[in-house]
């Protein structure tokens, strides 16, 4: 008689680790243990709900009757060993400064000596007489990481996707955050199951500026977080001789943007 496996739908156990199913074999009198093994193995999958099968556990009934558990577990992330659900992901921040190099500021305030006409430096930082030096100042930054069980049974297709948005920013909202605010950095990973990878995304967020803001006298109508602002002088007359304003602001489309529902985080 040959083995018949079925599943036993609706009775599954879960737990923070994983979750088990369970399965029984209908088979002739006196099968051998390691074909009702067997059939256990050709029958159960490798990965259920996106948790990998670690053990299949058999016990018997009757001589033609065999149970078995699947169990499978959540691969733990091997930085923190934090258990990733299967719907969910495990998110870590950091938040720290960066060097940013800056010609004008948001506002000035100017002082002088007695008798002489204060000039108006259209919030110019550090002009010297010919050039504008500037200042480096410390600028909050947010960087991110999420780690997600992933489910693909195409890993080079999934792959290829991921390498392709690497150095771009989201083209629509993404995590909560604005569009083209959000840069994908990269990610790294391993494969968990032969469906299965645990893979770490990468992120850093700049935030976009969504109203206008002044640059000396002239007014810049928003700004995305991730383009990039340079400011062109100009030399005019003052009444303590000749000083730079700003004359133009460009604002610059530096990384491409694009959708990132194929990174399968949202």
């Amino acid at each position: 008689m040959a083995i018949t496996v079925t599943q036993r739908h609706r009775q599954e156990t879960w737990d923070r680790d994983g979750v088990t199913t369970l399965w029984f074999a209908q088979c002739g009198d006196g099968e051998d243990i390691e074909e009702v093994r067997e059939a256990f193995k050709s029958e159960i999958p490798d990965t259920y709900l996106n948790a990998a099968l670690y053990d299949i556990r058999i016990d018997f009934e009757t001589k033609t009757l065999y149970f078995a558990e699947a169990v499978y577990k959540y691969p733990a992330t091997e930085s923190n060993n934090q258990i990733q659900e299967p719907e969910g992901y495990v998110l870590e921040v950091d938040i720290n400064s960066q060097t940013q190099h800056i010609t004008t500021s948001i506002a000035t305030k100017s002082f002088a000596k007695s008798g002489v006409t204060l000039e108006d430096v259209k919030n110019v930082i550090g002009f010297d007489g010919q050039k504008v030096n500037g200042v480096d100042v410390e600028f909050g930054v947010l960087q991110f990481s999420v780690q997600k069980n992933i489910y693909t049974t195409s890993a080079v297709a999934y792959l290829t996707t991921l390498s392709s948005l690497v150095g771009k920013v989201n083209s629509a909202s993404f995590m909560g955050f604005a569009e083209k605010s959000v840069l994908f950095m990269g990610a790294s990973g391993r494969r968990v199951s032969p469906t299965i990878y645990s893979m770490t995304f990468r992120f850093a967020v700049s935030p976009n500026k969504t109203s206008s803001f002044n640059v000396g006298e002239i007014v810049v109508q928003g700004k995305y977080g991730w383009q990039y602002m340079d400011v062109r002088m100009e030399d005019t007359a003052g009444d303590g001789g000749i000083v730079q304003v700003p004359r133009q602001v460009n604002v610059h489309e530096v990384y491409e943007s694009a959708s990132f529902s194929g990174l399968g985080i949202s």
